[in-house]
């Protein structure tokens, strides 16, 4: 028999699911088979247990599929290494969000892999080399993201590097310590206040720079890297001007000479 879901549970039912111009009516039922969509009276029927089994579970978002209800049934990967990485597999009811937003129920099984792997598929077996490609996919994009922030850090560090080595400003210009302070640690800003209200040597925040290249993300580093590259400028071009004064004066002390 169905009756209606406590508000609870109607809210987070239609909260999780794909929304429709009318609000779902959210209906509990006993038995797994019962769960469905009645998509002309926009009438959701989900198991008596959708909260614990589905929400709770963290279930309620599965990609594509939203579960209406959950049957736990045993692995059909019965050898190898696969069936110790897949964790849980049930038989379920869900509405599939498709093309154009167009959403449909679907009937099959899903399953879930220690890695975080999500599967769905017309048997138990197919729902679970599902999870464990899923699986594999998600381990190969983290190794893929990894190695191109290591290549980034090197790229940003290289860069520093080679600044740093070919270095054309005076290496006394100061900068304001509240134009670094959003990107430095704690730490590391009380341990340069003791400077005053000079600044710090640009110098030793292109020093410290160079560390924060690993903890900082590309927007925060594209900061870092525009604020230094000013103050880099400015300092080079105080520098420049230093020399041109001091070579005036030079040759002005040799005109007073010669005269």
């Amino acid at each position: 028999m169905q009756t209606l879901a406590n508000e609870r549970v109607a809210a987070l039912v239609r909260r999780v699911m794909p929304p429709r111009s009318q609000e779902w009516i959210v209906q509990v039922v006993d038995q797994h088979q019962d769960a469905c969509a009645l998509f002309n009276r926009n009438v959701l029927r989900v198991h008596r247990d959708w909260q614990t089994a589905v929400y709770d579970a963290g279930l309620h978002s599965l990609g594509a599929y939203h579960p209406l209800s959950l049957k736990k049934v045993g692995s059909e990967i019965l050898r190898g290494l696969s069936s110790r990485m897949v964790v849980d597999v049930w038989e379920a009811c869900t509405l599939k969000k498709g093309y154009k937003g167009r959403v449909s129920e679907k009937r099959g099984f899903i399953a879930r892999t220690e890695a975080g792997g999500v599967g769905f598929g017309q048997s138990a077996g197919a729902a679970e080399l599902e999870a464990l490609r899923d699986a594999r996919r998600a381990i190969y994009q983290r190794t893929r993201l990894a190695r191109l922030r290591a290549l980034r850090d090197e790229n940003y560090q290289g860069l520093m590097s080679r600044r740093l080595a070919l270095r054309k400003y005076d290496g006394a210009f100061r900068v304001r310590l509240a134009d670094y302070e959003r990107w430095l640690p704690k730490h590391t800003t009380q341990a340069f206040k003791h400077y005053g209200e000079q600044g710090v040597p640009l110098l030793v925040i292109e020093g410290e720079a160079f560390d924060l290249v690993p903890s900082l993300d590309d927007r925060q580093l594209a900061d870092l890297f525009y604020q230094l590259d000013r103050d880099v400028l400015r300092a080079q071009t105080e520098t420049d001007d230093r020399s041109v004064d001091q070579f005036l004066e030079r040759l002005a002390d040799l005109d007073a000479g010669l005269e």
